[in-house]
């Protein structure tokens, strides 16, 4: 199944076509507003279409068998430009004109949970790593966050690379070890976003691990024990 949509042109057209058969004309569905982009379950049962520019976004579940629209969410205040389902096509999280960043139950419809925040252009892309335990998005304005989808805090600061105020796009590698960003510049960066290669690398800077007053003065709420091996 290959599947297109566009902008004001076709005014909320998503068209399906079945490669077997290029001879046949294209199905069609409407969705609500301008078709931002097409997202197929891992199964390939359901479609996600994120819509909207401008004047409210939705995304809408499409049942490829039943060749249907089974329902439609208003999802952002702006537009929904991006969305990223989860590996076991329970999740997904969607991203808008207004940078604010959410996670849905795909089979109610409903809010998991509160947004991510930090993004302060559009939210030009977004991602789910495959254990579900860490998020990536990027904006218009150059910013690529990493969030802790338990917390909704961002890890760290945002990545460098990106100039400001030109697009970026960011996306985990299948094993979820690295994030790929990318900039409009046409620059390109693999970021290791490996919490176990992180400690290997700070105890190889440091020598030695916390001193009991470091851990003190840094992880006050956790039980002191030695993190680089002495």
């Amino acid at each position: 199944m290959l599947v297109g949509g566009g902008g004001p042109v076709h005014r909320g057209l998503v068209y399906v076509w079945s490669p077997r058969r290029p001879d046949q004309p294209a199905r069609q569905f409407r969705t609500p507003g301008t078709v931002e982009e097409l997202d197929f379950t891992p199964d390939g049962s359901q479609l996600v279409s994120s819509t909207g520019w401008g004047d409210g976004g939705h995304f809408a579940l499409w049942d490829t068998a039943a060749q249907r629209i089974v329902s439609t969410v208003h999802a952002d205040d702006a537009g929904v430009l991006t969305a990223a389902i989860s590996t076991d096509g329970r999740t997904l999280m969607t991203g808008g004109q207004t940078g604010v960043v959410r996670l849905w139950d795909l089979l109610t419809g409903t809010l998991r949970g509160p947004p991510f925040t930090g993004l302060t252009g559009f939210a030009d892309t977004v991602d789910l790593a495959p254990d579900g335990s860490t998020a990536v998005g990027a904006d218009a304005a150059g910013n690529v966050l990493l969030w802790d989808v338990p917390t909704r805090s961002t890890i760290g600061d945002a990545f460098p690379g990106p100039v400001a105020d030109r697009p970026a796009a960011a996306s985990f590698t299948l094993d979820g070890r690295s994030v790929v960003v990318v900039s409009d510049t046409g620059a390109g960066w693999v970021w290791d976003v490996d919490p176990s290669d992180w400690l290997t690398r700070a105890c190889e800077i440091a020598g030695r691990s916390f001193t009991p007053p470091e851990w003190q003065e840094f992880l006050p709420d956790r039980p002191y024990h030695a993190t680089c091996g002495s």
